[in-house]
């Protein structure tokens, strides 16, 4: 075991926090900088083979990973097995991993002289029925989409009529009570469309025609 002493000599805090500078998601940053040194000649030789491997594919091969999309899913994993709810964000941001995952695999996949990349992913399951389920529910801004189902595009489209018509209700009163208002202007306060009405028109305490 390497002892604290010889870490500090070696400056590895600093090494891992400019590691850690590089990396392009959350998950490789908290990767970097938690980073052990191996205690095994064999582990080292392995993490070895895999930079090697990165750097040819890169510089030999012209390709480059991609890691969009990719997020630190594992708290909404670990909700979702205690049967916990899950936001539309967490849920987009579960299909957008998976998608990246799956893009990281179909790179490696081209090149099977990478033996030990694809070893690394040669177990990695994306679930594409799942990523394609959340994305018909869940919009790009990670809202339940109308065709999510049925019944949900049929109670948002009476929404939608119903303040329509609400709009129209307003503009009617904004025509005839014009005198009335502090200016033709419809507002709306907690979800409540609000009328500005001038002070000597209120009645009581109250300041607006809702």
């Amino acid at each position: 075991m390497i002892v604290s002493k010889t870490l500090d000599l070696l400056e590895w805090h600093r090494l891992c926090q400019h590691l850690s500078s590089f990396a392009v998601t959350k998950l490789g940053v908290t990767a970097a900088l938690e980073l052990q040194i191996p205690e095994e000649l064999t582990t080292s030789q392995g993490l070895l083979q895999q930079t090697q491997e990165v750097d040819r594919l890169e510089t030999q091969l012209l390709t480059a990973l991609s890691f969009e999309g990719i997020h630190d899913i594992g708290a909404a994993l670990v909700r979702s097995r205690h049967q916990g709810l899950l936001s539309g964000e967490e849920l987009l941001q579960l299909a957008t991993t998976l998608s990246g995952a799956r893009q990281l695999r179909r790179i490696i996949n081209r090149f099977p002289e990478l033996v030990v990349l694809n070893q690394l992913v040669q177990d990695l399951r994306t679930y594409p029925e799942l990523e394609q389920e959340i994305r018909h529910c869940i919009d790009d801004q990670g809202e339940v989409a109308d065709r999510a189902s049925e019944t949900l595009a049929e109670i948002r489209d009476r929404q939608r009529q119903v303040r329509a018509q609400l709009q129209t209700i307003l503009q009617g009163i904004l025509q005839r009570q014009n005198a009335a208002l502090q200016e033709r202007l419809i507002t709306q306060r907690s979800d409540r469309f609000v009328l500005p009405v001038k002070a000597a028109q209120k009645d009581g305490d109250s300041r607006h025609c809702s």
